[in-house]
């Protein structure tokens, strides 16, 4: 008799730990799944990662080679991070990214890229924009966080050069930065391939001011006011 309930119980063991088997590998794709995807956000500031910054930045580097498309890239830091860090302490520090981040985010275009590169510091990447685009960007969003927050930025920019690598690019706009912190927080540098030179914060159109315009023309209006 038990034999008997053994045999009829076989199939039913033998489903059960399939279907085990099943749920394990599906948890396991998940985990996989969920992994990669937050290798791809910055879970702090909801904005794209470092590593997708990387890959979006050698996307536009292979755009740029093969179309000649031009493109720009801010390396924007948070003043004072570390320093707010250490006096007012990690959730203070982290309320300022996020803040930051809010103000980028909303104040560039849906074909813009916004990521946390590291510590207090931002980049925006700027498909179809000169240098000139770029600076009007800066001063907007410099101007919008010092204005609506207890904060301020600095800024430093850099576009795309026949040649370039994703190195070469960067490291520009880090020199750039370093100009621009040198001359005492909140400032805007951009290095134009040959040499850094300080942008001018001088008035700009808000987005909110350009609200009636197309889309696709508001930084074009902006660069003509600046």
């Amino acid at each position: 008799c038990c034999r008997d309930a053994e045999r009829l119980l076989l199939p039913t063991q033998q489903m059960a730990q399939n279907m085990s088997r099943a749920y394990n590998a599906l948890r396991q794709q998940s985990n996989k799944l969920a992994t990669f995807a937050d290798t791809r956000v910055d879970t702090l500031t909801g904005l794209s990662s470092r590593k997708a910054m990387d890959e979006s930045l050698s996307m536009l580097l292979a755009m740029k080679q093969r179309y000649r498309s031009p493109f720009a890239v801010a390396l924007v830091t948070l003043d004072g991070y570390q320093s707010i860090m250490q006096e007012q302490g990690k959730a203070v520090a982290e309320s300022a990214l996020w803040q930051v981040a809010q103000i980028l985010t909303a104040n560039v275009r849906e074909t813009d890229i916004v990521a946390r590169f590291s510590g207090g510091e931002f980049v925006l990447l700027m498909p179809e924009t000169e240098l000139d685009g770029a600076a009007v960007v800066a001063r907007r969003v410099r101007r919008i966080v010092q204005r609506d927050t207890s904060y301020t930025l600095s800024s430093g920019l850099a576009s795309a050069i026949d040649g370039d690598s994703d190195t070469t690019l960067m490291r520009r706009a880090e020199m750039a930065l370093n100009v621009a912190h040198a001359g005492g927080n909140n400032c805007i540098s951009q290095h134009d391939g040959f040499e850094v030179a300080g942008v001018p914060t001088t008035p700009f159109l808000l987005l909110d001011d350009a609200q009636s315009l197309p889309h696709e023309k508001k930084r074009e209006a902006a660069t003509s006011l600046v």
